[in-house]
């Protein structure tokens, strides 16, 4: 019964937030950390940030009950710490979430999270932040998700969870690598390179530290998201693969979170996401008004 009453009344929601940017060390500094709560109807998860005339933006999912699928929005942070309303930027007939950024070329991209597409989508930004451009579909017929670029000075490698029929949702981490962003992506031939599913999804861009590259990732062994893992990296080659567990972070750092599951920075910021819950009889209500609405878009949409 108690499971009953917790599924009707308790509504979980995502959120995303800022810091000034910390020194990185391990154990991982929780400290500091601004939310930015997401609005009735809707969550917001997955946050990168990116710099850009000097000026820092955070891209995010944005996820709306109703409809069922995330968008892409985005939010500016001001000198003195305070946001900006979230605009959306990017919206497709499937879900999109883990908007990837990163800069190549002097250019601006995005690989967002398709996965219900069955796709791997390159973007540019032709009016940043506010227009993009899908460049090229990087692969297609693929069950991928979280999707993470590393350049190394001869390869580009791409990071992403693969879902193999028969196999556990984040537990696979297959890799594969090009010569540019633009080119044939061949798979590694260890692939999957990590079966775990405490480390295998990744959870936000690779980065350096004393010189060693960091990979996060996610932790779902006991529920989705539930922690960030940060990884050191020991082994990279088209033949080689090997990484070793650092730290994690708990979802402690905030009371009463539940999940911890992105991790991102720039020169002048740290974004990371976490999961909030609440319990009350209103919840009942919108859920089923969520449900009701959903069908109107869903048969809206045939």
């Amino acid at each position: 019964m108690s499971v009953l009453v917790d599924k009707l009344f308790t509504h979980s929601q995502w959120f995303i937030a800022y810091r000034k940017r910390k020194p990185f060390s391990t154990p991982f500094d929780t400290d500091g950390f601004q939310i930015i709560e997401s609005p009735p109807g809707r969550f917001y998860a997955d946050p990168f940030v990116i710099t850009h005339q000097s000026r820092n933006y955070i891209f995010f999912e944005d996820f709306c009950f109703v409809k069922g699928r995330g968008v892409i929005s985005f939010i500016e942070i001001d000198e003195d710490g305070n946001h900006s309303e979230p605009k959306i930027v990017l919206e497709k007939k499937y879900h999109l979430s883990y908007p990837l950024l990163f800069t190549w070329n002097n250019q601006i991209f995005m690989i967002p999270e398709t996965g219900q597409n069955r796709t791997i989508e390159l973007y540019s930004a032709i009016n940043f932040p506010h227009d993009w451009k899908l460049e090229k579909v990087l692969m297609k017929d693929i069950n991928a998700y979280d999707a993470t670029i590393w350049f190394s000075e001869q390869k580009v490698w791409m990071f992403t969870n693969t879902i193999e029929e028969g196999r556990p949702e984040c537990t696979d981490l297959s890799l594969f690598y090009a010569n540019t962003i633009f080119d044939d992506w061949k798979a590694h031939p260890q692939n999957p390179i990590i079966s775990d599913i405490a480390s295998g999804r990744p959870a936000g861009n690779m980065f350096i530290h004393n010189s060693e590259i960091i990979r996060p990732s996610q932790n779902s062994s006991v529920r989705y998201g539930q922690a960030l893992v940060l990884n050191k990296i020991t082994c990279l080659t088209e033949q080689e693969y090997g990484e070793v567990k650092l730290d994690q972070v708990d979802p402690s750092w905030c009371p009463g979170n539940l999940c911890c599951h992105t991790y991102n920075f720039n020169g002048d910021l740290e974004v990371i996401d976490g999961l909030l819950t609440n319990k009350n009889i209103l919840n009942l209500y919108r859920k089923i008004g969520w449900r009701i609405r959903n069908n109107f878009v869903n048969e809206g949409a045939k």
